[in-house]
């Protein structure tokens, strides 16, 4: 049995660029930057996907001392404005990390559950609504 095991949460947007929803027609056309792939393990770990992840958690595990180390981290927003004159303005942000977060851990013997939270809007849209996940526990 494996005595340390690493546990990778990421989300995602596949595209390289996605339109602003909130855009109005016949203005400036808004857009915002996706991270430009597929699923993959490696969402942080190498050069070829740094930071490619709109949130990111990972969980170290280790069974033989019944310890877990943590870590969050939250991708850039970018937002690229192209005005009808044909101009262009770009936006930087990033969601603070309090809403990356895990609770509620149970060790048994041979075994860990707990709850991984994410609770993040998009920064450069006032009104986003949050992405949210959890995960742990199946339910009974």
């Amino acid at each position: 049995m494996a005595t340390k095991v690493i546990v990778r949460l990421a989300t995602f947007i596949r595209a390289p660029w996605v339109h602003d929803p909130t855009d109005l027609p016949g203005g400036d056309y808004s857009e915002f930057q996706g991270d430009n792939r597929g699923f993959t393990p490696y969402t942080g770990a190498s050069e070829t996907y740094y930071k490619r992840y709109r949130t990111w958690q990972e969980f170290e595990i280790d069974f033989s001392t019944g310890s877990m180390t943590y870590r969050e981290d939250m991708g850039q927003t970018v937002n690229r404005i192209t005005k009808t004159d044909g101009t262009v303005t770009t936006k930087y942000g990033i969601a603070p990390l309090s809403g990356i977060s895990f609770a509620n851990v149970q060790w048994g013997q041979h075994s860990v559950q707990f709850d991984a939270i994410v609770d993040a809007s998009n920064p450069l849209v006032t009104a986003a609504p949050a992405l949210k996940e959890a995960g742990g526990k199946p339910p009974a």
